[in-house]
């Protein structure tokens, strides 16, 4: 657990402390890629989304931060992205590469491809936008979170157990 909030938090608050004069200087684009475990917790990855949505908010308040300086903020709310690292990285998971809990039953062909994520993030960048959901389901997820937080919460634990 200790390890998410290293990487997923401390890793993006080392690199930014490193860039953010270069970046301020030429007004230049900060992107975190986060997940949609960033702007709602999902169960069974307590860990991994409090350390998201530790990493949301200091994306976010950096954004405010420097907001009359020109530093441009994308947070990337990815969903599930079709990965070699995904099967790699996650020890003890089942033949589809998710570990127990997970949403193992999401198939690789209901996933955005590793190019189409980093086309709408090119494009992030180029349009200077603040926040990026490239899925259907992470739009939705997030909405109904927004709206309907009892329902949300429901559909989530019924898809993750």
């Amino acid at each position: 657990q200790r390890d998410l909030i290293d990487t997923n938090f401390f890793g993006t608050v080392n690199c930014t402390k490193h860039m953010l004069p270069h970046l301020l200087d030429t007004k230049g684009s900060l992107v975190g890629v986060c997940s949609i475990a960033g702007e709602v917790g999902l169960p069974n990855r307590s860990a991994y989304s409090s350390s998201k949505f530790a990493m949301n908010g200091f994306l976010s308040s950096l954004r405010v931060q420097h907001i009359k300086k020109g530093l441009h903020v994308l947070v990337v709310f990815s969903g599930y992205t079709s990965t070699n690292i995904r099967k790699s990285a996650i020890k003890d998971c089942n033949s589809s590469g998710f570990p127990p809990g997970y949403g193992g039953d999401v198939m690789e062909s209901n996933m955005l491809s590793a190019e189409d994520t980093a086309r709408h993030i090119f494009n992030g960048v180029k349009y200077r936008k603040r926040a990026l959901r490239p899925t259907f389901v992470g739009k939705v997820t997030v909405l109904l979170n927004k709206l309907i937080p009892h329902l949300n919460d429901r559909l989530l634990h019924k898809y993750y157990k």
